[in-house]
């Protein structure tokens, strides 16, 4: 790789951290990482809102995107279910906030069609 920058956007608003409908749309300060999947998938939650979104590795697009029940700054993980489906996981508690009264989640999204393994897990 040439360790050129391929795309970038801002990530997240203010929305749930305002107590009034004056919301920013130019990103916020990020408090979790990514996952990327082999099908050129990024998935991030760790923002100033309460959002989960999936993102292009091409072009930086925003694909996808779902409201949780309070905001994460986790890593989202991701595993091969037994009948080929690729989940995707992501820990939710907005603990950040002491206003939030949030309660703890742990949200768990099948992508759509059926994944191959690379390597075969040992069944021992």
């Amino acid at each position: 790789t040439s360790g050129q920058k391929m795309w970038s956007v801002p990530l997240g608003t203010t929305r749930d951290m305002a107590p009034f409908p004056f919301w920013f749309f130019q990103g916020t300060p990020g408090i979790g990482g990514p996952t990327v999947t082999g099908s050129g998938l990024v998935f991030i939650a760790g923002s100033g809102d309460h959002y989960f979104r999936a993102f292009s590795t091409i072009s930086g697009e925003e694909l996808w995107r779902t409201r949780m029940p309070t905001g994460s700054a986790a890593t989202p993980m991701t595993y091969l279910a037994e009948d080929g489906r690729q989940i995707v996981v992501i820990a939710a508690g907005s603990h950040w906030s002491s206003l939030s009264g949030a309660a703890d989640h742990l949200l768990a999204y099948a992508l759509p069609g059926r994944a191959t393994p690379k390597t075969q897990p040992s069944r021992d």
